[in-house]
């Protein structure tokens, strides 16, 4: 069976579409750590805050900060 080159980039172009589903691109290490950095910086500034207000221990407001910024990646706010 001989294809033509129209052919053949469709159906590169549909594999390339489907084994992303299965194997994701991985991030550039530079994107991934700006993503950890922005993570890290919205934990700290909740914690920060949690404990100006609160009153609570460091520890305890760490941990708050952590599952907050848990449930809004979950939520898809961040």
């Amino acid at each position: 069976m001989k294809l033509s080159k129209r052919q053949l980039k469709q159906i590169i172009r549909r594999t390339i579409n489907e084994s992303e589903d299965i194997y994701p691109r991985p991030q550039h290490p530079m994107i991934a750590n700006a993503n950890a950095d922005a993570r890290n910086r919205m934990i700290d500034i909740i914690a920060d805050t949690l404990c100006n207000i609160t009153g609570l221990t460091p520890h305890v407001c760490d941990k708050a900060a952590e599952e907050i910024v848990a449930q809004m990646e979950r939520e898809g706010l961040c």
